[in-house]
């Protein structure tokens, strides 16, 4: 059986319903968390819909393995900082049912684990000024156009436009990408170096106009 992205968001939904509200606290590790477990289920649903002898299949499944190692201190963080009891599941199950390919049960699992850790994504979804915008537009041409605008798909981990990945995903899972996919350098101890809102500014940039040149013509009106 194969668990569609479509399914997976509606399990959470009624998941996240069924949570108290006081469960929403977001720090810096539950953020984390909850970015990373959104992005682990949005690469198990494109995982489990590629050919795995296929070079980016390869590179796919060793991200998500390595996701995998890193989640029980994650989690673990971000129950210390919610001052809660550790909830994390068996992350070796969840290991188990990657190197058998269960991913309809993998699935389940990181889906049932993702509602206990939710992200508050409202924060960078929100209506931004054209200065914000322009802002925005100046961070994509001098970091990420090199890479983004043109992405080389000849590789085991190729990077993706950020303007179609903006429409084709559902937009928690985007923010949340661009939450625990935006890497620094040593001078920011390789965290995202963007603030909150410069991020946000971002999101709107790439959810609302085709590409970098459309922006400009936009903004310049």
């Amino acid at each position: 059986m194969v668990l569609r992205g479509a399914q997976i968001l509606v399990i959470l939904a009624g998941m996240a319903a069924a949570m108290p509200a006081t469960l929403f606290g977001q720090g810096e590790h539950a953020r984390r968390a909850g970015s990373e477990l959104l992005v682990l289920l949005g690469d198990i649903d494109r995982l489990q819909r590629m050919d795995p002898d296929v070079q980016q299949a390869r590179g796919l499944h060793d991200r998500i393995a390595g996701m995998l190692s890193g989640l029980p201190l994650l989690l673990r963080l971000a129950d210390q900082e919610t001052e809660r009891v550790n909830t994390a599941s068996d992350i070796q199950r969840l290991r188990s049912l990657l190197v058998d390919r269960q991913w309809a049960l993998l699935a389940e699992a990181v889906a049932a684990l993702s509602s206990r850790y939710p992200l508050q994504s409202n924060t960078f979804l929100t209506q931004v000024s054209p200065v914000r915008l322009r802002s925005a537009l100046h961070h994509h041409q001098s970091l990420c156009a090199a890479c983004h605008d043109f992405p080389h798909q000849q590789s085991e981990r190729p990077p993706f436009n950020l303007y179609q990945q903006a429409k084709q995903l559902p937009k928690v899972e985007f923010t949340a990408r661009m939450l625990v996919g935006i890497r620094g350098d040593v001078m920011t101890g390789l965290g995202n170096p963007f603030t909150d809102e410069e991020i946000a500014a971002l999101i709107a940039l790439y959810l609302n106009a085709q590409s970098s040149a459309e922006a400009d013509l936009r903004l310049a009106e």
